[in-house]
């Protein structure tokens, strides 16, 4: 056998195979590292004032090695007999799905398993090198990255009177981008190999299709020392965090006002502000490069032909390959000796799977933290306080899809988010419908309000013959009597 069968797709727990053959079960890896660190710190009481100041220096070393691409392809070769995402059976079903099935998507799934169709064949190939040259095959992925990281701090708690202290200090700190032993981290990049700020590409996504446009230009991996940085992203030296802190022990005559509410010395007020910078671990710093479409070239093929040139996918039931005695390696595109830098996949390289690449511009996460209390004690045996504590947080690491469909594209003067919950919501019978599982209304059964985004869009296409409108046309192709997209998740 040519490679692992995986029955019905990636899943740990539907399989009819005796064993798990999904990637998340199957693959290796590690993680090590060795960190050194250097750090002094000084506390100096001087009249009123206790000073405290020093300094770290971290030098951090990761070492990642890992089977799969992250996205479900692992570096054995590995055929699926159905799927368990998309159309369900990875190959083209039409006229193949009898009438009445209650849904194409299983029913296309199942065929292919029980008749052996191989759905898709995959593979995860690992590279080295400038010119990214082929490993041997079963090579694992690895990456070795040293990140520094250094800090500085200042604090004064001043004992103003008796009653008042007042603490107030700056830090800073600055950790250093990785940098990987032989260069083997993968930038995202446009069409001139310059590294994309993903910000400005879904603004310019975002703008174009508000005007009925599309924004989808040619993009591409390359490595970082072939674009002429250092780094995967911008160092950031900016992590200034200050910090003040005020304590008040009011005193109050016993048969005073706030005496009797506060307590002659039993209250404290407090109230402080600070700010500090986030910190991310190897996942995102040393094995988000290493995921890019390159170091590892993931590999698939939908629906492999049973003959013709290897690799020509698309297959229907009648020509997909199917597994038998004489038949045990399925079609997968051949892999090239080198890639071509930058790789834009489907145009200088084979189509690839997901890739991943940091944001040039990437920067720590800041939270700004202020608090207010008042502390009161009521006897030897009980305190009472209340006060308010606010954390705001900026820049949160975020993955984000610059593939994502942009739900604000406008034709006919309508946006395709409203037109689809518009839509959806009247043939799943409201939101009375949503809750209570609707979705099934029938082929044909009535005729939907007319959405002028889908009349825009698709009369002009033939998508609409033989329905009321285009609307109807959409809920009818891809309700459950079609492709069953449109459910109770999809709003």
């Amino acid at each position: 056998m040519g490679g692992a069968l995986e029955p019905l797709g990636e899943s740990h727990y539907q399989t009819l195979a005796p064993y798990n053959v999904n990637t998340q079960q199957t693959r290796t890896r590690f993680w090590d590292g060795r960190d050194h660190q250097l750090r002094d710190d000084v506390s100096w009481l001087k009249g009123n004032h206790l000073l405290q100041f020093g300094g770290l220096y971290q030098h951090n070393f990761n070492w990642h090695q890992r089977t799969d691409n992250g996205g479900g392809i692992n570096y054995q070769p590995v055929y699926q007999l159905g799927t368990s995402s998309g159309a369900g059976s990875g190959i083209k079903m039409k006229g193949f799905v009898p009438a009445g099935v209650p849904s194409s998507k299983t029913f296309g799934r199942d065929y292919a398993a029980v008749l052996g169709l191989v759905s898709a064949s995959q593979q995860a190939y690992t590279r080295s090198g400038a010119n990214l040259k082929l490993n041997s095959p079963l090579t694992p992925a690895f990456d070795q990255s040293t990140i520094p990281y250094y800090s500085l701090y200042f604090s004064d708690t001043w004992r103003v009177k008796p009653t008042i202290s007042v603490t107030y200090g700056l830090g800073w700190a600055l950790e250093m981008p990785p940098v990987e032993k032989a260069g083997k981290q993968v930038e995202f990049v446009d069409s001139s190999n310059k590294p994309i700020d993903v910000q400005s590409y879904l603004a310019a996504r975002q703008k174009a299709a508000l005007a009925g446009q599309v924004f989808n230009p040619i993009v591409g991996f390359d490595l970082v020392h072939n674009t002429h940085r250092k780094y995967p992203y911008d160092p950031y030296y900016k992590q200034f965090s200050p910090r003040f802190a005020v304590a008040w022990n009011p005193h109050f005559d016993a048969d005073s006002m706030g005496g009797k509410a506060f307590g002659t010395d039993s209250t404290v007020i407090r109230a402080g502000y600070g700010r500090i910078y986030g910190r991310l671990n190897g996942v995102d710093l040393v094995l988000v490069p290493l995921l890019g479409t390159g170091l590892i070239q993931a590999v698939q093929c939908f629906g492999p032909l049973a003959t013709g040139p290897a690799g020509t996918c698309g297959g229907t039931p009648a020509t997909v390959f199917r597994i038998e005695p004489n038949s045990l390696v399925a079609p997968l595109p051949a892999a090239q000796p080198t890639l071509p830098q930058p790789l834009f996949p489907g145009i200088n390289g084979v189509s690839a799977g997901a890739g991943e690449a940091l944001d040039p511009h990437f920067r720590p996460n800041v939270v700004d933290s202020v608090d207010f209390t008042i502390q009161r004690q009521v006897g030897r045996n009980l305190t009472f306080e209340a006060g308010y504590i606010g954390r705001y947080i900026k820049h949160e690491y975020q993955p984000l899809n610059v593939n994502a469909v942009p739900y604000m594209m406008t034709l006919g003067g309508q946006r395709f988010d409203k037109a689809y919950a518009n839509m959806l919501l009247q043939y799943c019978g409201g939101f009375a419908g949503l809750a209570g599982g609707g979705c099934n209304a029938p082929k044909g059964a009535f005729a939907l309000t007319p959405q002028p985004f889908f009349e825009a869009a698709l009369k002009p296409t033939g998508y609409c013959a033989g329905f009321a409108n285009c609307t109807t046309a959409v809920a009818a192709n891809e309700g459950v009597n079609g492709t069953g997209n449109l459910n109770t998740e999809s709003v």
